[in-house]
């Protein structure tokens, strides 16, 4: 294990020296003694005058790690808090958080990553695919397009006897809208028997940054861009917005009653994450 020494950045030399002690002694332990946590969230050595106060948060992030996996090394980032397992954690950039009990050792971390070692690389290279910029359409006859999850070609979809490649996308748009209008009015009937709800109205949008919502006054919106789906996430935003009907948050009773109707429905959500960026014009 190394340390980052940029996390130590601000600190007087002095105090920086023992932040990083503390740190390789496994954060709990210092000088020997037994740290405690006050309400406030700080951390306190008795008998360290020179560590009265010692944000935790800054030693939990300041611990960097290297390991190997199949041709790869790889940078884990360690975070020591009060817990009892190691768990993994790897966030859409890539960056690997290991969060582990205080105290433990470096073979234990490894052991642990080791472990999940087949799950790590393939979580960064979905990760890796994800973040690849999608490729630039083509507004002409053999142009591909996504239509309920599938790629097909543009003039199976759209009449391409325009070859203004602007006004085919508009014409493109309008097939996307009028498609995902058409789907949602088949589909929407079932769960709201279901789910014993009804919306006041229902209505097809753009938007950049939302797949469906639904506002205070029962009022549900969904994004053309939908129509590009596989139909089964296409239900999912469905239930998913229809549920907050009945629960305006996004909390526990929310989930078992999406769960409830739709068991597999964190599926659904990966694939909007994952795929999402490439359901464009």
């Amino acid at each position: 294990m190394c340390f980052v020494n940029s996390r130590l950045d601000g600190y007087p030399a002095e105090t920086a020296n023992l932040l990083q002690e503390a740190g390789q002694k496994g954060v709990r332990h210092f000088a020997g003694l037994q740290a405690r946590a006050n309400p406030a969230g700080m951390w306190r050595s008795a008998g360290c005058a020179k560590l009265k106060e010692i944000n935790l948060s800054y030693i939990e992030t300041m611990v960097a790690m290297q390991i190997q996996l199949e041709d790869q090394i790889l940078q884990l980032h360690v975070q020591y808090a009060k817990r009892k397992k190691i768990s993994l954690q790897i966030d859409m950039a890539g960056l690997i958080i290991v969060k582990a009990p205080a105290g433990a050792g470096e073979e234990m971390i490894r052991s642990a990553v080791l472990r999940h070692g087949e799950w790590i690389l393939e979580s960064l290279r979905k990760n890796a695919a994800a973040r690849q910029l999608p490729a630039p359409k083509e507004y002409q006859e053999e142009g591909r397009f996504l239509y309920l999850g599938k790629e097909v070609l543009l003039h199976e979809l759209i009449d391409t006897g325009e070859r203004d490649p602007e006004k085919l996308k508009l014409e493109l748009k309008k097939f996307y809208f009028s498609s995902l209008k058409k789907l949602v009015a088949e589909r929407l009937p079932r769960y709201q028997t279901l789910l014993k709800v009804k919306p006041k109205s229902v209505e097809i949008v753009e938007s950049r940054t939302k797949w469906g919502s639904c506002s205070s006054d029962k009022k549900l919106t969904f994004n053309y861009r939908l129509a590009m789906a596989p139909p089964e996430v296409i239900d999912y935003v469905i239930i998913h917005e229809l549920c907050h009907l009945l629960h305006m948050n996004h909390d526990r009773s929310f989930w078992r009653r999406l769960g409830s109707v739709m068991p597999d429905y964190k599926e659904k959500e990966a694939f909007l994450a994952r795929q999402g960026q490439f359901m464009t014009l």
